[in-house]
């Protein structure tokens, strides 16, 4: 055997022996899926008076199928609303981020408009809620 041929079954071996090796990777978990909706003019959140919070938590909790899910309300105006929404997980805080998008000939009246987030993949614990609106 040459050295040439030496080197090149060395470097042959070499190579197959790191490539099944598996690479360090970090050990970071998944992020958590959301699931964003909204319920628009919820006939069922007629108890928020006109004159309270413009906005506010309704209610967190867990399902048996370790979903997360964090309701809560926003008054707007009545049609001609869009709203799209994002979180940040700061720790045992998670930041529920929205944007809301209001057409040119909006209605003349308000509601409220129920936004719902459901979190899968999440860790169970006790999360502090908070909320950042954009515009």
């Amino acid at each position: 055997m040459s050295l040439y041929e030496l080197f090149f079954a060395g470097s042959l071996c070499v190579f197959l022996l790191l490539s099944h090796v598996p690479a360090a990777r970090a050990q970071n978990p998944a992020e958590p899926a959301l699931k964003f909706f909204v319920v628009n003019c919820d006939e069922k959140l007629t108890w928020i008076d006109s004159s309270g919070p413009s906005e506010g938590i309704i209610r967190k909790y867990w399902l048996d199928d370790g979903v997360f899910v964090v309701e809560y309300f926003v008054k707007a105006d009545c049609s001609g609303v869009t709203f799209s929404g994002d979180y940040e997980l700061r720790d045992s805080l998670l930041v529920l981020k929205r944007t809301v998008a209001q057409d040119q000939g909006s209605a003349r009246c308000v509601c409220a408009h129920r936004l719902v987030y459901e979190f899968s993949g999440l860790p169970k614990r006790d999360y502090g809620i908070a909320i950042e609106a954009k515009r």
